[in-house]
């Protein structure tokens, strides 16, 4: 049930008015005329999501209550709040209750979504249906080869807020992927989809007297193989072109674009392939600079690896000399102690001759001199 917050008053029977209630998620379903083809993406809804955490739910949805089922609601407007608030855990919804006819269920499905979700072809579509549905004259033509009649298009827009002209376009260019796409390949129907209303509204004009041609500059407008303004240009000269021959023109026409795309595909994957050689000749010199780096300190390693081996060697040399000479005085003290003993003082002592025994004093006291001058000088170093 709806939980209403305000009283319903007695009012005028010619005289709609709404109704401000909080109703159950849970008993909202969607509109029946909804012409979005896809979900809000994750985005969109996380986004909203995080407003409504913040401030609230700022604005009542507008609903209708279904007209084949007992306390059930349409949704006219707001169908994404509904969305996310459903996936924040909420039961209920703030909602604007109005006895909406179709007509006006279908224009809010068109205001919800016209400007920002949908593609050109799916906004065409929407308004085409709206209009055949609800303000289409009898007698009113349909896709004729001369011509194309909308009529109450000024109502429709006073009652949809959407201009006039840009009705207008989207009639037309609905009309005009219509005849298109009629027996066409399954690759032009999914490239006409993706073609703006404004390239249509021209190549509609064309597609009034030439289906093939009309085709023609879809598939070269998907492919970009011309550009918006050159599509109204091209439609411009076909239309001063004779009849009879404006295939040939516009094939030669298509044909020059073509041979200009790719000639400035071939120069674009030229570039491309000279920028990359670039990069390979950069980074092979970049590599081979590395590389000679790499060497260069290589090499000055080694070479410091060598000069300390090399210190090390003659450091290890020298102690060996060192201990070599330390050795042989060792050895020379040693024989000079078992040499000058109280052995031979005795025998020096013993000897008859006074003249030897004076010279091996002398001798002794020469080799004492000579042993203390070394001494001296050494310990001067």
């Amino acid at each position: 049930m709806a939980k209403k917050n305000t009283k319903t008053e007695k009012s005028d029977p010619l005289r709609i008015t709404p109704e401000f209630a909080e109703i159950e998620l849970n008993k909202i379903e969607s509109n029946p005329w909804q012409p979005r083809k896809t979900a809000p993406t994750d985005e969109e809804i996380a986004d909203l999501m995080s407003s409504i955490k913040a401030v609230g739910q700022t604005s009542p949805i507008r609903v209708r209550p279904n007209p084949l089922k007992e306390n059930r609601f349409q949704v006219g407007d707001g169908a994404m709040r509904i969305q996310a608030m459903r996936a924040l855990g909420l039961k209920t919804i703030r909602a604007i209750i109005e006895p909406l006819s179709d007509k006006q269920m279908k224009i809010l499905a068109i205001a919800a979504n016209i400007f920002v979700k949908l593609r050109d072809s799916d906004k065409e579509k929407a308004i085409y249906e709206l209009w055949e549905s609800e303000y289409k004259g009898e007698g009113d033509a349909r896709g004729q080869k001369s011509t194309t009649v909308f009529t109450n298009v000024r109502e429709m827009e006073r009652e949809t807020g959407i201009a006039q002209s840009r009705l207008t376009l989207y009639l037309q260019s609905y009309v005009g992927r219509m005849a298109i796409t009629r027996e066409a390949p399954k690759e032009l129907k999914v490239a006409v989809k993706e073609v703006s209303s404004r390239d249509m509204e021209s190549i509609a004009q064309i597609a009034k007297e030439s289906t093939k041609i009309a085709q023609q500059l879809v598939q070269a407008r998907a492919s970009d193989t011309i550009k918006p303004a050159e599509v109204r240009e091209i439609v411009k000269t076909l239309q001063e072109t004779p009849a009879a021959e404006r295939e040939k023109v516009a094939q030669d026409i298509l044909t020059a674009k073509k041979d200009g795309q790719k000639a400035i595909e071939k120069a674009a994957a030229e570039t491309k392939a000279r920028i990359e050689r670039i990069h390979e000749e950069r980074e092979s010199e970049e590599e081979r600079v590395k590389k000679s780096e790499e060497k260069r300190t290589k090499d000055e390693e080694a070479a410091r690896l060598k000069e300390l081996k090399d210190a090390e060697s003659a450091r290890v040399n020298k102690e060996k000399l060192d201990a070599e000479l330390l050795q042989s005085y060792i050895k020379y003290l040693n024989n000079v102690g078992a040499y000058f003993n109280d052995d031979k003082k005795r025998q020096i002592a013993n000897v008859r001759s006074d003249s030897v025994r004076k010279q091996i004093g002398e001798t002794i006291l020469t080799i004492a001199a000579t042993i203390s001058k070394f001494a001296e000088q050494y310990r001067g170093k």
